[in-house]
């Protein structure tokens, strides 16, 4: 069971796409809720694919060689 509070123009929205459905509050609210949370989860995934393949394309260690490349420079200009 949950139970939320709507503002008045939410609410009044909700009642008038019920109506006009003939679904209950609950039923809409539901749906709704449903669709945002699997819309939400198919981004999640599509960006956790994308560090996938980037990673796959850009190795770690092509990381570390440019990383152990600039302390090189950097540790040179000190000097």
């Amino acid at each position: 069971m949950l139970s939320i509070r709507l503002d008045k123009n939410l609410e009044m929205k909700l009642e008038n796409f019920a109506k006009e459905l003939k679904k209950s509050k609950s039923a809409i609210v539901k749906e709704a809720l449903n669709k945002y949370l699997e819309a939400i989860e198919k981004d999640r995934i599509k960006k956790q694919k994308e560090a996938f393949e980037y990673f796959v394309k850009n190795p770690v260690n092509t990381g570390i060689n440019d990383l152990k490349a600039v302390q090189k420079v950097k540790s040179e200009n000190i000097r």
